[in-house]
């Protein structure tokens, strides 16, 4: 890493390859790091051309609008499709495509773990915000955009729909670089899902021939996970039978989620591009609210089912006030619906709100 004391002055290092895929920038900016003590400053670089990386425009039958790859830098950005931001697809099949992009990441990280105990293989870049190192509470970090980070996982644009709505996408980070084999098993362990989500696949077979194909084919003889994965990767809610705790399954990928972007920040300090932590970072939303946080759903559900305003013996004054503050919590984190424009967070505001003066009405008579 480049580092440098504070000074009136810094280097016109402009044009300088310093290392590979990393050129100065122009202006350079000093940004003092957490510990001044042991590093004194660094010097942020701008990214690599846009040469040096791959990209693909999927089919538009597929819930992938595009694949982007660094092989040096480990990068493989994958980016869903635009009707998500439109409207045309609805947001729970979006975050059916987010879990099963976690769901093959954790199952490969799995796969590897066998004969490695190192860091993940794979991470998950979620953001781009200018992290200090400290622990915020109640999700109050910094929001400081971080531009050099912009740059160096958005060196080709961030997507966008004609509607100016952000494209879902997803930075899978890989530990070292990545080889062409290595891409192969997460795009072909994503096709394996078939068509559950919204009946479309997330991307095929036919784009992952063309991808691979723009790629160095240095490691062919490298043998395909794609099995391995199989075995392991958890389902995703899609997959499940009617019969199946879905509740659970939710809970337990966004909680994966939250790791694999927890260990990209954590494996990634030792360089000039530091992001927010995101374990205190969280916007709750209705399906993470209802869908896929096992406690919250199971309280909202009992609540719903007692008829009448009747009691439950089995509910303890001090569960029924544990209930009333989890439900008005969840109230208090939802975005505000002006704001974010989103029917079902509407609709589900308006579920906790019964459910609450359900709970009042029960507490009054015990």
């Amino acid at each position: 890493m480049l580092t440098t004391t504070l000074s009136s002055s810094v280097p016109n290092l402009g044009g300088v390859l310093l290392d590979p895929g990393f050129r100065a920038k122009t202006t350079l900016v000093h940004k003092q790091l957490v510990s001044a003590a042991n590093n004194p400053g660094s010097l942020h670089l701008a990214s690599s051309s846009k040469s040096a990386w791959v990209k693909h425009d999927c089919s538009p039958a597929t819930l992938l609008h595009s694949v982007e790859v660094h092989t040096k830098r480990g990068l493989l950005n994958l980016n869903a499709s635009k009707d998500f931001a439109t409207g045309a697809l609805s947001q729970e099949s979006k975050r059916e495509v987010e879990r099963a992009v976690t769901s093959t990441v954790a199952a490969l990280n799995q796969v590897m773990a066998r004969n490695d105990a190192g860091p993940p293989l794979i991470t998950i870049h979620e953001n781009h915000l200018i992290g200090d190192g400290l622990v915020h509470e109640d999700r109050n970090i910094p929001r400081s955009g971080n531009p050099d980070d912009y740059d160096r996982y958005h060196t080709l644009g961030v997507p966008f729909a004609e509607n100016g709505r952000m494209q879902a996408h997803y930075h899978l980070e890989f530990r070292g670089g990545l080889t062409a084999a290595a891409v192969a098993d997460v795009l072909n362990s994503l096709n394996d899902l078939g068509t559950v989500i919204a009946g479309s696949e997330i991307i095929s077979a036919e784009d992952i021939e063309l991808i691979l194909g723009k790629m160095p084919a240095n490691d062919a003889a490298k043998s395909s996970l794609r099995m391995d994965i199989k075995a392991v990767r958890q389902l995703i809610p899609s997959e499940l039978g009617a019969g199946s705790s879905k509740t659970q399954v939710r809970d337990e990928l966004f909680g994966a989620f939250t790791a694999l972007g927890s260990a990209n920040v954590e494996v990634s300090t030792g360089q000039v591009f530091r992001s927010a932590h995101m374990n205190e970072f969280r916007v709750a939303e209705p399906d993470c609210l209802g869908n896929g946080n096992t406690r919250l759903s199971d309280d909202l559900a009992l609540i719903e089912s007692i008829s009448g305003g009747s009691s439950v013996s089995s509910l303890t004054t001090q569960h029924l006030l544990d209930i009333h503050l989890s439900f008005r919590k969840a109230m208090t984190d939802l975005p505000d619906t002006a704001v974010v424009g989103m029917k079902e967070v509407q609709a589900f505001k308006e579920r906790l709100e019964v459910a609450s003066e359900q709970v009042v009405g029960m507490l009054r008579r015990s």
